[in-house]
């Protein structure tokens, strides 16, 4: 009780409070995103979003394709700033630019710099969904491989405090929906979703048959496709247009191995005609990488390409709808793609100082190189995007210097829930929730000084302990540093820590004793 009463700041106090009121909410679980896969030659409109791109009064600045249909009624979609031949199957620079106008970067959203995520995607998926999690426990029901535990864990919990519950019991949305690209039966999500509050979910074996499938996990489906087919296609949409909406869609198609997936030939035709680190040409590459790593990573950017054009797909619906302005758009990764390794095969070159390479998180920033040796221990590995867009998040909201709509500080799944919650001026308890808004400024008496509040270490359910400096086993014994960590910095460390553990602990004495929600 004196924890659940003892808040640790007041949201309606925070500077993000109510600054998107009535937006519609979109979640993208983007499965094994990496930030060099966004990239404004391959990516432009998830690398417009990172950016908090302006796209322009009436949208004119979203000039990245032409868009038609095809004789199944999907949407098709052209590079403006590339020609095509149709014979070849090859795509040709033209003297077009995307970006012309640096001024239009940095205007809304705000772009986490420094999110890592080292976790399973059903870890990740309801890190978000809840705000918390009960320490050293799994609700997927997904075992024996993973030997995880049973979708019966803490089934008679209120789940009141979940992002979707919350959103619908404040009035803050009218529906709550989750879709995903694969059947309903994984990880249990057909019993737990609903538990968790979606009052409707649509899964791959509910799709409608006219949408393509493969015949594995890392080839099933397209989520462009996916996309397209619930936006422009089907009756039943996955946005409607009358209502206010919390939406949660985690995709698949990046998911992995990266080997030859069928459904990408259109994809990799793009793949094949623009440069990247490791392109293999004539048996050899810029990047030293071997012929099998070079065509998994062709693989892999062909699969992000997919997502890229499912997201260019919702943005221009939600445009063409009059949505985009009233809604938030999060994007997140739910771990870095160590799929067939290929975050050791590859993602090593952009953690060089090798001019062939540039530094993670994002790519704009070439000049920023790694002194450190990647490896298991570097959290440089865990590092992957996470971008929340909306248009009312403006620099009057974030203030106006360069680094205005970038959060640099260690962030995790868990802030994106007291985010949501914050932005859209719902009032919650902080003492239920295991991370903080990304933006958390108070007073702090004892320093007398403005304070950002933030998770002190990612706490890894898959092992090991870290923040983006130092890397320990336990939150003591320390395994890696970066380069002029001080004792006092590890001291400071540890015992950090140890005060993210004790809430932990404390959180899933609320779930074992069922006091989230009470009369």
């Amino acid at each position: 009780d004196a924890y659940v009463n003892a808040k640790e700041y007041d949201p309606t106090q925070l500077s993000l409070f109510n600054v998107a009121e009535g937006s519609n909410v979109i979640v993208l679980m983007c499965e094994s995103l990496e930030w060099y896969a966004i990239d404004p030659e391959i990516t432009p409109t998830l690398y417009a979003l990172a950016n908090g791109y302006d796209f322009g009064d009436d949208y004119s600045n979203f000039n990245f394709y032409d868009f038609g249909v095809d004789e199944d009624g999907f949407t098709t979609l052209m590079r403006t700033d590339y020609d095509y031949d149709a014979v070849k199957k090859t795509y040709t620079k033209n003297a077009q630019s995307l970006f012309v106008n640096d001024e239009d970067f940095g205007a809304y959203g705000l772009t986490l710099t420094n999110y890592y995520s080292k976790a399973k995607t059903d870890y990740s998926e309801t890190s978000v969904i809840l705000g918390n999690y009960p320490y050293n426990e799994s609700y997927t029901s997904h075992g024996g491989l993973l030997g995880y535990g049973s979708s019966n864990l803490y089934s008679d919990i209120n789940y009141g405090f979940s992002l979707p519950n919350m959103l619908m019991n404040s009035g803050a949305v009218d529906s709550t929906n989750y879709m995903h690209s694969y059947y309903s039966t994984f990880y249990g999500r057909d019993k737990l979703l609903p538990q968790f509050g979606f009052e409707n979910t649509k899964f791959l074996d509910q799709f409608d048959s006219k949408i393509e499938t493969g015949d594995n996990l890392s080839h099933i489906v397209l989520d462009s496709k996916v996309f397209d087919y619930y936006l422009n296609i089907s009756e039943e949409k996955f946005v409607s247009t009358g209502e206010k909406v919390f939406n949660f869609y985690t995709t698949v198609t990046t998911h992995g191995d990266y080997d030859y997936n069928p459904l990408l030939d259109k994809h990799y035709e793009f793949i094949d005609s623009v440069d990247y680190l490791g392109k293999d040409i004539n048996g050899q590459n810029d990047a030293g990488v071997s012929k099998e790593v070079s065509s998994l990573v062709r693989s892999y950017l062909a699969s992000v390409l997919d997502l890229e054009y499912g997201v260019t797909i919702l943005v221009k619906y939600l445009m063409e709808n009059n949505l985009f302005n009233d809604t938030i758009l999060v994007l997140f990764s739910d771990h870095q793609s160590y799929y067939n390794n290929l975050d050791l095969e590859y993602k090593n070159l952009f953690f060089t100082s090798d001019e062939k390479g540039y530094s993670s998180p994002i790519a704009w920033e070439r000049s920023n190189k790694y002194k450190d040796e990647y490896g298991m221990a570097n959290p440089d590995r865990f590092k992957v995007p996470a971008i929340i867009y909306s248009t009312k998040i403006t620099d009057s909201v974030v203030g106006v210097n360069e680094d205005a709509h970038r959060i640099n500080k260690l962030t995790c799944a868990f802030d994106i829930t007291p985010t949501i919650f914050t932005l859209l001026g719902v009032e919650y308890n902080p003492s239920l929730y295991m991370g903080y808004p990304v933006i958390c400024k108070v007073y702090d008496e004892k320093m007398d000084a403005i304070v950002d509040l933030g998770v002190a270490a990612i706490i890894s359910h898959t092992g090991n302990v870290f923040n983006n400096r130092i890397t320990s086993i336990d939150g003591k014994e320390i395994i890696y540093t970066k380069d002029n960590v001080s004792d006092a910095e590890v001291d400071e460390f540890t015992y950090d820590v140890i005060k993210q553990l004790e809430k932990w602990y404390k959180i899933t004495a609320l779930y074992e004793k069922n006091m989230f929600v009470r009369d």
